[in-house]
């Protein structure tokens, strides 16, 4: 696994591109706050998306959704200040943090770290998912 920090100007693509990447599959969205350290607030649910919003402007937010039993669920976290992004070697498991300018910090993981591949595994750049 590798962790990158998010440039500020890429914030809307890569948060985009995660959502989409991750749309349906099993999530688990933690967060952690100041006040009342972390909490889990979804395990294994499917991902509905991630959606940054007004990107640059004072109000910006990013909110995170998930399906949850009785219906869709999500968070928002106002006034992002970092972001980061880990992806593991199996091409389907990855982990999107956003921190808040509060101390606030929501980790959106997506796919199992259980899914690693082994060290120099070659592969043809396409793993298929398991159908359940």
């Amino acid at each position: 696994m590798v962790r990158r920090e998010i440039p500020f100007e890429e914030w809307p693509q890569v948060i985009d591109q995660f959502g989409r990447a991750h749309q349906g599959k099993m999530a688990l969205v933690a967060l952690t706050a100041p006040a009342t350290g972390t909490r889990r607030l979804c395990e294994d649910r499917p991902l509905l998306g991630v959606v940054d919003e007004r990107h640059g402007r004072p109000d910006e937010s990013v909110t995170v959704m998930w399906n949850a039993a009785g219906g869709a669920s999500s968070h928002t976290i106002q006034r992002p200040a970092r972001a980061s992004i880990a992806e593991w070697n199996d091409a389907y498991s990855a982990e999107l943090e956003i921190a808040s300018a509060q101390g606030e910090r929501l980790v959106v993981r997506a796919g199992p770290e259980s899914q690693l591949l082994e060290p120099g595994m070659v592969t043809d750049g396409i793993l298929l998912e398991r159908q359940p």
